[in-house]
């Protein structure tokens, strides 16, 4: 009999990772730009990868604001194994949440659960200019099987996962907004590179330009139209979870900052280091990005109940979600106490030491042109029509 998972046993695994093994491959993840692939087998042999899915289905049925803690403890360590973490969760909570009328999505959370499959998600794709509710390729069904063939600007780690979660027109003469999310299976597809990816951060995500195609069963299409999916899971569980990386990020740099402010009160007892009004500043944007995306989190799950849905709008009011540009804020912040002198300063712009920032906060640089959220964000909810 399988001993049931839950959230504090998935915490300390996480912190464990974090810890002895996402921290030290961390360098060579962000210097080879490869995929973080010690990390990956650690939450699976922890069973971190089945955290979403219901525990009527085998998985640990973790809340939205749980699911940002195990985030933002990995991405503390390692920020594209953050990031990795993050886009699972956010793929198999749309099948968690919206596939359960279906037989074979009950069996696959199933197998998941028992396996420990890592989902990518391909939702971009060439003349949709980003766009990821629109869509130009489309489901071509033929009896019980379909074929589908898409030019996708981005496939997040895509080479090394177990299957894909991919967006499409519901048919070739549907709208380009009439979507739905297709499960692909290993060996259901092919994926020709396009493109090369050698970026600013987020370089162990291994993102590339490729061409899918590939033919399955038609019980593999999620039921439901794509734009519930997207407006109720995709994009809200999307800002959280990247805010809740985010925040991790930002959280590891002050920590490197309280230590280089430490180091120097030893130096000179009895006297205020010069630096620490900064390193105050940055515990207070700190607190104010981890109490946004938290709040954010504590409401999303009503969106189950089926009589709200929750969409992500800017505001200018206090206690919004965390934004990318809010991690680099708090990230420079970090900088400024490490370098009141010069010398500090080069040690911390460095790859290498005990207060070197430059592998581990580069993710924070990269999100903002990447993934363009908005400066403050939050998550409002209204009520469905």
């Amino acid at each position: 009999m399988t001993t049931a998972i839950t959230f504090e046993s998935l915490l300390v695994a996480a912190r464990s990772i974090a810890s002895d093994v996402a921290a030290a491959h961390a360098d060579d993840v962000d210097a080879r730009a490869r995929f973080p692939q010690e990390t990956v087998d650690a939450l699976r042999a922890a069973r971190l990868l089945s955290a979403p899915v219901p525990r009527e289905l085998g998985g640990a049925g973790c809340s939205m604001l749980e699911l940002g803690l195990l985030c933002s403890t990995l991405s503390q360590a390692c920020g594209a194994s953050g990031m990795v973490l993050a886009m699972h969760y956010i793929e198999v909570a749309c099948i968690a949440r919206h596939g359960m009328t279906s037989p074979f999505f009950r069996a696959y959370m199933r197998s998941l659960c028992e396996r420990q499959w890592l989902i990518a998600s391909v939702t971009s794709e060439v003349g949709t200019f980003g766009d990821t509710r629109s869509s130009v390729c489309a489901v071509e069904v033929s009896g019980e099987r379909f074929k589908l063939v898409k030019d996708a600007t981005t496939v997040s780690y895509g080479q090394h996962a177990d299957a894909l979660l991919v967006t499409a027109r519901r048919a070739p003469d549907a709208a380009s907004g009439d979507q739905v999310l297709v499960l692909l299976r290993t060996g259901e597809y092919t994926l020709a590179q396009t493109g090369n990816w050698d970026t600013l951060g987020m370089r162990g995500t291994c993102s590339p330009g490729a061409k899918l195609s590939a033919e399955a069963g038609i019980e593999q299409i999620l039921p439901g139209a794509f734009a519930e999916s997207s407006s109720q899971t995709m994009v809200p569980y999307s800002h959280i979870l990247w805010s809740s990386l985010w925040w991790g990020i930002a959280a590891d740099a002050v920590g490197r900052a309280a230590a280089f402010v430490r180091g120097q009160a030893r130096k000179q007892p009895g006297t205020v280091p010069p630096a620490a009004h900064q390193l105050a500043h940055a515990h207070a944007e700190l607190q104010t990005m981890r109490n946004g995306w938290a709040a954010a989190a504590s409401h999303l799950p009503a969106c189950a109940s089926g009589t709200t849905s929750y969409s992500i709008a800017p505001t200018p009011e206090a206690g919004g979600a965390p934004s990318s540009a809010s991690t680099v804020a708090v990230t420079a912040d970090r900088y400024q106490p490490c370098s009141p002198s010069g010398p500090a300063g080069t040690s911390a712009a460095s790859t290498a030491g005990a207060f070197a920032s430059a592998t581990p906060h580069s993710p924070a640089h990269a999100t903002p042109a990447v993934v363009s959220r908005p400066p403050s964000t939050w998550c409002r909810k209204f009520a469905s029509v």
